[in-house]
């Protein structure tokens, strides 16, 4: 008989390929790295190596307007329900509240506070982090502004023929 523990996790139906050598098995849905194998043969076990799943990848990422809220991020690797506890989503260092798995493995979301700008993103899912050169978070431009009449004349008084808008301060 063979049987196989990634961590804590049974590796479902292993089939010997080669004797002595090689066996498949089907893993369970998990996340992180360096997770022990131990193989068990006639009842004489071994820990011979590690095993790590993917780390997350982020395929799209959300803005959100200049006040803050909901963030969604697309991707893979990002775990299921079982493993919210162990995901970080940090946006410009800052961490992102409230993670929820809104699709096991495929979608997360969280909340994350006011500002302007782009961010570099580094999510990671029980200590496997995904590439930070890749990902990277803005928030959606201004919408609707308009000048009251005030500002209007404030600005035909200090004999400005023309205002060109520029980006908000954080």
């Amino acid at each position: 008989t063979v049987s196989v523990l990634v961590g804590s996790l049974p590796c479902a139906s292993p089939t010997i390929i080669v004797p002595h050598t090689t066996l498949t098995c089907i893993l369970p849905s998990g996340a992180g790295g360096n997770h022990r194998v131990n193989l068990t043969v006639q009842g004489q076990s071994n820990i011979a190596t590690t095993f790590s799943y993917n780390a997350p990848i982020i395929s799209s990422i959300s803005s959100i307007p200049t006040e803050g809220g909901l963030v969604t991020f697309i991707g893979s690797n990002f775990g299921s329900t079982n493993f919210t506890s162990k995901i970080s989503i940090l946006i410009g260092g800052v961490e992102c509240t409230a993670v929820t798995v809104v699709t096991p493995h495929t979608s997360l979301s969280c909340y994350y506070l006011a500002g302007t700008g782009t961010r570099n993103v580094v999510l990671s899912v029980a200590s496997l982090s995904s590439q930070t050169t890749s990902a990277t978070f803005s928030y959606s431009p201004p919408s609707n502004v308009t000048f009251s009449s005030y500002a209007a004349m404030a600005v035909r008084k200090a004999g400005v023929s023309s205002v060109t808008p520029s980006p908000l301060a954080p």
